[in-house]
């Protein structure tokens, strides 16, 4: 009996050992079935393993076929933008959680907000949750920046796009100049020193391709000031 109970032992931490250096390698990359599945080659059933490995705590799912290795394996930190892209693709961190990353805006920000140029969608799992608003390609592109955090590097809008990008996702947006500060000000009481800081040749590039023209018009007016 002693020597079963060795035996189950020693297996038992041979498993953990080979599941760590499966998975460690990957970091805190969000990975994908297909790419799990060539890392289980001497496994019967694949498919099988990887749900084991969740129910173990090796993986944690993101949303289905999307996986991150247990912090525990990589040790290091989950990264929210770093997930937020590889949630939804293409896609962008950007509006209020974007802004509060970049100290324009003092409230603490739960929903992790992204602008992508398919459906609109809506993600949650034990890291958040993950909102995405479409918008047309040609708007897409401009304004977008690689922001590292750690050993990860993540797609996220610049504070000129994410502040546009917020103006056009708020529903009743005063068109009018005085209407627009108020709305920076009071409501999401946005740093009003950073405006003069703001990009404006990207405000006016934006301002071309995006909706809402007048209100965009108006932000680079206020930031001229």
């Amino acid at each position: 009996m002693i020597f079963l109970a060795y035996v189950k032992k020693k297996q038992y931490f041979c498993s953990v050992i080979q599941n760590w250096n499966i998975l460690r390698p990957l970091g805190n990359i969000p990975v994908t079935t297909a790419v799990l599945k060539p890392l289980l080659t001497g496994y019967n059933n694949p498919n099988a393993k990887i749900k084991l490995l969740v129910e173990q705590g090796y993986l944690v799912p993101l949303k289905r076929g999307l996986y991150i290795v247990s912090q525990e394996i990589t040790q290091q930190e989950p990264c929210l933008g770093l997930i937020a892209n590889h949630l939804y693709v293409p896609s962008y961190v950007s509006q209020q959680f974007a802004l509060r990353q970049y100290g324009l805006i003092p409230e603490r920000v739960m929903l992790i907000t992204n602008i992508t140029t398919c459906h609109a969608r809506s993600f949650s799992n034990s890291f958040g949750s993950f909102a995405y608003h479409n918008v047309p390609r040609a708007y897409f592109a401009f304004g977008v920046t690689s922001q590292t955090e750690g050993t990860s590097s993540y797609m996220i809008a610049t504070p000129e796009k994410a502040l546009v990008d917020t103006i056009l996702f708020t529903s009743k947006m005063p068109n009018s100049l005085v209407g627009l500060e108020k709305f920076l000000e009071e409501d999401m009481r946005f740093d009003m020193e950073a405006l003069r800081a703001m990009n404006i040749p990207l405000l006016q590039t934006i301002a071309e391709v995006a909706p809402k023209q007048t209100v965009i018009r108006n932000l680079i007016t206020l930031c001229q000031r």
